[in-house]
């Protein structure tokens, strides 16, 4: 069921309190945390002092992110991942016993994602599986709901959202048979897109042109960036690089000027941004390793504008000036390596003993800390390594309002593992991440005044004249104040 949460806060009403992130969630329903894959989380923790709350076993490794999210309406967290012994994995998040298993064909090397697609006001599991099909689970059960069959592995995460309007979800997802899929609430084909190889990058979605409609970007193997729309999947853009786009890619408002950017990074070793739409390239930069995680996008340094933080192969983190490109810091976090489709860089405040946001990064292989906390100025806070593989989420998994660290990975040759990391302090007191920022977006970006009642923004400026029904953070203007609205 989804819940509309108040947060109460009063502002002034030319001035809506609340810094520029987009779609945040106190669950992890999907890589990087939403549709856009912008890795933030907004629910802050108190980890400087931790320990692992609980540690279960896989049968197989596991390779993705996991997803969190209430899969059963029993108002907890549950924790869904997938794994190489086929296995897709329920664990109950209060203390990690398994509640249900389903076996497909295949290893799993996609993250899953929560939904709820049959609109029975229960999250369903939707994961992608080396069988070639592509699965819905019934969130209570692990029940399948359907499957669809592809010409090849699933190994990029699903998108799961309301492209149209009409009230029901629309799945979209990219197989190595070179094609990106998008089907309906029911497994029913929509459309497909051909790339000229494999889709193996995940995809995200934004409103690049502004048309009120959400358009898909995809990368390819052949070393290319599309841009569809993700209505009929019709061609918006598609633009050339120097190589794949395999798991880094996110969207999001990086230079201020109420478009979105595409930030990609590529096998060789360079991250790009784009503009959102035309497709053309705003400003790159070259790293020298290969840009396997998933890009976050936040003003991690304070300055009133957004970044990016990007992660290469070598296990280098990079911040960089979203408006620019330009070098903020990097810092070499671990022995180790990135690879994909698992590792990321989440961006939240878990440690109030440090100024600032806080990120938390995860690597392949290290000996000594595969799980990193950077701080917002570059330096290493604490390092961890509970499995030779790590891929970390952030999550409220034991409802007592703080973010806790959900990392999974390779425990012996054959077994996996997931595990909750949690802290003595980290029992309540937490907050909305930057509730005492301010964004200028006023009034003037709502349409001629016409709507009656209150009125809904993202923190971009986007306008809606109904509660959103995306998962994420919103203004709601009533009456000549703002207060934040955090749906769930």
């Amino acid at each position: 069921m989804m819940l509309l949460l108040m947060v109460s806060q009063t502002c002034g009403f030319s001035t809506l309190c609340f810094p520029p992130e987009r779609w945040a969630s106190v669950s992890w329903q999907t890589l990087n945390g939403s549709v856009e894959r912008t890795g933030v989380q907004q629910l802050t923790a108190n980890l400087s002092t931790y320990s692992v709350k609980w540690e279960s076993t896989t049968q197989g490794h596991i390779w993705a992110n996991a997803v969190v999210g209430d899969i059963n309406n029993d108002g907890q967290m549950e924790i869904i991942v997938g794994a190489l012994d086929s296995t897709i994995y329920a664990f109950n998040g209060s203390d990690g016993t398994i509640i249900w298993t389903y076996t497909t064909g295949g290893s799993i090397w996609s993250s899953p994602t929560l939904a709820d697609v049959d609109g029975d006001d229960t999250v369903d599991v939707i994961v992608g599986s080396n069988d070639n099909r592509l699965y819905v689970l019934n969130g209570p059960t692990g029940i399948p709901l359907w499957s669809y069959q592809t010409g090849s592995w699933i190994e990029a995460p699903t998108l799961v959202f309301d492209c149209d309007g009409d009230g029901k979800a629309e799945i979209f997802f990219g197989s190595l048979d070179w094609k990106l899929y998008a089907l309906d609430e029911a497994g029913n084909l929509l459309w497909t897109y051909s790339a000229r190889n494999m889709v193996r990058s995940p995809a995200v979605a934004d409103d690049l042109d502004g048309d009120g409609t959400d358009e898909i970007v995809f990368g390819s193997a052949d070393s290319t960036l599309y841009a569809v729309r993700c209505t009929d999947g019709s061609l918006l853009w598609n633009t050339s690089l120097d190589n794949e786009v395999r798991g880094s890619l996110s969207v999001g408002d990086i230079d201020g000027d109420g478009v979105p950017e595409v930030i990609a990074g590529t096998l060789s070793g360079t991250l790009y941004a784009l503009n959102g739409e035309d497709g053309s390239i705003l400003w790159s930069y070259s790293a020298g390793s290969s840009f396997e995680s998933v890009p976050s996008i936040y003003d991690v340094n304070g300055d009133d504008s957004l970044d990016v933080v990007a992660g290469t192969e070598d296990a280098t983190l990079y911040l960089l000036s979203g408006p620019s490109g330009r070098l903020i810091w990097s810092v070499g976090v671990t022995d180790g390596y990135k690879w994909v489709p698992a590792p990321l860089n989440i961006v939240a405040d878990i440690d109030p003993t440090s100024d600032g946001v806080e990120i938390i990064e995860s690597v392949d292989y290290s000996t000594c800390c595969g799980i990193t906390v950077v701080s917002s100025t570059g330096d290493i806070i604490w390092q961890d390594n509970l499995f030779d593989h790590n891929s970390v989420s952030l999550a409220d998994i034991d409802n007592d309002g703080c973010s806790e660290i959900i990392t999974v990975g390779a425990k012996t040759d054959t077994t996996g593992a997931v595990a909750v990391i949690d802290g003595p302090d980290n029992t309540g007191g937490c907050s909305l991440l930057g509730e005492s920022g301010e964004l200028n977006v006023g009034e003037a970006v709502s349409p001629d005044g016409s709507v009656d009642g209150p009125r809904y923004y993202n923190a971009s400026g986007r306008f809606y004249s109904t509660p959103p029904d995306r998962p994420g953070l919103y203004f709601e203007v009533r009456d000549g104040r703002v207060r934040k609205v955090l749906r769930r």
